[in-house]
C-alpha cells in the first residue's frame, strides 16, 4: 500500500474524475493521496531509528502501531512525525479521524519548516466546516506550537541543577564500583622525551567478569595517549554490584611528567579555552567542556557536575544528539541534578529520534527483552549505520557472522566491516574474535582457528578469562560456525 500511495505522490495530485464530488471530497482525496514518509522513489528507509521503523510498520499495514508510534515522537518534537501523523489522523487511519488535531499537528511541523505541513495547512483547515470546531483547531494550534517543537520540548526537559549527592572522583571508585587492580600506563616514550603532557579519555562495557571490554574513545590529548590507554585498561579489574546490563563506564587516565601541578594548570588553560568557545555558539566546544568539567574532581563548594550538565544541555539544544543522549545517563545517574527516571527516558527516546547509537542500541536491548526481535535488529543496524564508530560496526559484525537467523547472516559482509575497522577498534582481542566467527561463516576454518588463538593470546596476556574464547575455538577446530542469540556479545 504504501509503495502505491508513494508513486502517486511523485505526480501530480490527480483531479477527480467524477464531477459531482464535492470540494470537502476533493480536499480529502488531496490529502489523501499524500505518503506518510517523504521517500525517495518507492523505497522503503535504510535501516535507522524509530521514525524509519514507524514507516515500515505503515508499510506492513500496521496501521494502529504506526500512528502510535509517530503520536509518540510528534509529542517529543519531530516534525517528520507530526506530519506524518497529521496525514493519518485526516484519513482516519489507525484510528478515529481528528481534523483539528490534524491542523494543529500540521502547524507544528510547519512552524520548524517542513514544506509538506505547510502546503498542506490550508487543505486541512479547510475540511473543517464548522466554525467551533474550526476556532478549537487554531487554538489548539497557538498552543501546541508553543509546546511540542523540537526546541520547546528540550527546552522544558532542562533538568533540576543539583550537586547534593556528589561524591569526589578518585582513581579508587568510577560509577559507585570499586578498583580491584590496577596495572599502571606507560608513558608513550616518544612524548615523554618531548614534555608532551596530557589524557585519554575512554568509554567501555563491563561484563561480569570485571575487566573492561568493547573501548571506545572519548577524548585524548594524543593518539599515543589512546594507545597507551588502550593498553593498559582491559587489564584492570573493577568489582561490580548486580550493575545494569550494557551499562556504560568511563575513565579518564592522565599522563604527566613530574608536578601535578603543570598538568592541572594545562587542564584549566584548557577549560577556559573550552568556555571561551562555547560562550560563543560553537556547539561542540559546549560538548567537550561538559566532559571536561564533569572530569574534574568535586570540592564542597564547588559545582562542577551542575555546570558540566548546563553545558550538555545547551549542546543538545544546539542539535548534537550525542549530547541529548549523555542528558539521559546523568539525569538517570543524578550526576549534577536531582535524579529523574521519567525525564531521563523521554532524554533517551529524543535520542533515539535523532539517531544517536547508543540510544539505538538501548532501544535494541528493549525490544529483545520484549521478544521483539525483528526490530532489535534493526536499531542494530541503524546504530551502525548512524554513527561510522568502531564498536557499532563489531557489534554489527558480531550479529552478521553468529545471530541463529538464516536470513540475517552475512559473514562476508561481517569479514569486510571487520576489516575496515582493524586500525580504529580498541579491543583489539574482540576484533580477532569477531573476525574468528566471520571467517568461520564463510568456512574458511584454517583462518578462523588462527584469528582465535590470537584473540585468546591477548586476552590471557590482561588476565581476562579464557573459557568462552576457547570453547569458540572447539567449534571452529570441528568445522562448526557459531550459532548464538541476539544479546550474545564475545565479551
Amino acid at each position: 500500500m504504501l509503495n502505491r500511495i508513494i508513486s502517486r505522490s511523485r505526480r501530480s495530485l490527480p483531479q477527480p474524475s467524477i464531477t459531482s464530488l464535492s470540494k470537502h471530497a476533493v480536499l480529502v482525496m488531496l490529502i489523501g493521496c499524500l505518503p506518510v514518509a517523504d521517500l525517495q522513489g518507492a523505497e522503503l528507509p535504510s535501516p535507522g531509528g524509530p521514525f524509519e521503523f514507524a514507516v515500515r510498520l505503515y508499510a506492513d499495514q500496521e496501521l494502529e502501531e504506526a500512528r502510535g508510534r509517530f503520536e509518540h515522537l510528534a509529542h517529543l518534537g519531530f516534525s517528520e512525525a507530526q506530519r506524518n501523523l497529521a496525514v493519518m489522523l485526516v484519513k482516519g487511519e489507525g484510528g478515529d479521524r481528528n481534523l483539528p488535531s490534524a491542523y494543529a499537528w500540521l502547524a507544528v511541523a510547519a512552524q520548524q519548516g517542513d514544506a509538506q505541513a505547510k502546503a498542506l495547512q490550508p487543505k486541512a483547515l479547510a475540511l473543517i466546516h464548522d466554525e467551533d470546531e474550526r476556532a478549537s483547531a487554531l487554538k489548539l494550534a497557538e498552543q501546541w506550537q508553543q509546546s511540542y517543537t523540537l526546541d520547546a520540548v528540550m527546552h522544558a526537559l532542562e533538568p533540576e541543577y543539583s550537586t547534593a549527592q556528589e561524591k569526589p572522583v578518585t582513581w579508587e571508585s568510577l560509577d559507585g564500583i570499586k578498583v580491584v587492580d590496577r596495572v599502571q600506563p606507560v608513558y608513550p616514550p616518544r612524548l615523554a622525551n618531548r614534555g608532551i603532557e596530557g589524557s585519554a579519555h575512554l568509554q567501555f562495557l563491563l561484563p561480569d567478569h570485571g575487566h573492561p571490554r568493547d573501548l571506545r574513545l572519548i577524548s585524548s590529548a594524543h593518539e599515543d595517549f589512546t594507545a597507551a590507554t588502550a593498553a593498559v585498561l582491559p587489564k584492570w579489574k573493577f568489582a561490580l554490584e548486580s550493575p545494569p546490563p550494557a551499562h556504560l563506564y568511563e575513565q579518564r587516565i592522565n599522563y604527566t611528567i613530574g608536578s601535578s601541578h603543570k598538568f592541572e594548570q594545562a587542564t584549566q588553560d584548557r577549560i577556559e579555552a573550552l568556555a571561551s568557545k562555547a560562550e560563543s555558539g560553537d556547539v561542540a566546544a559546549m560538548y567537550q567542556l561538559g566532559w571536561a568539567l564533569e572530569a574534574l574532581p568535586v570540592e564542597d563548594s564547588t559545582l562542577t557536575k551542575a555546570q558540566s550538565l548546563r553545558w550538555l544541555h545547551a549542546a543538545a539544544l544546539g542539535g548534537l544528539r550525542d549530547a541529548a543522549y549523555d542528558l539521559n545517563t546523568r539525569v538517570r545517574q543524578g550526576s549534577g541534578c536531582v535524579r529523574d527516571v521519567e525525564t531521563a527516558t523521554r532524554w533517551k527516546d529524543l535520542a533515539a529520534g535523532l539517531r544517536q547509537p547508543d540510544a539505538l542500541r538501548s532501544l535494541a536491548n528493549e525490544r529483545l527483552r520484549a521478544g521483539n526481535q525483528y526490530e532489535a535488529i534493526y536499531y542494530i543496524k541503524g546504530a551502525a549505520a548512524s554513527s561510522g564508530r568502531p564498536t557499532d560496526t563489531a557489534r554489527l559484525a558480531w550479529m552478521l557472522a553468529t545471530i541463529d537467523l538464516d536470513a540475517e547472516r552475512q559473514g562476508q559482509r561481517a569479514l569486510d566491516l571487520m576489516d575496515s575497522i582493524k586500525s580504529t577498534y580498541l579491543d583489539q582481542a574482540a576484533w580477532h574474535e569477531i573476525r574468528a566467527a566471520a571467517l568461520a561463516e564463510t568456512e574458511q576454518w584454517k583462518a578462523a582457528i588462527q584469528e582465535q588463538r590470537r584473540g585468546i593470546r591477548l586476552l590471557q596476556q590482561s588476565d581476562i578469562p579464557t573459557a568462552d574464547a576457547k570453547s569458540r575455538l572447539d567449534e571452529y577446530q570441528a568445522q562448526r560456525a557459531l550459532r548464538l542469540p541476539l544479546d550474545s556479545t564475545p565479551f
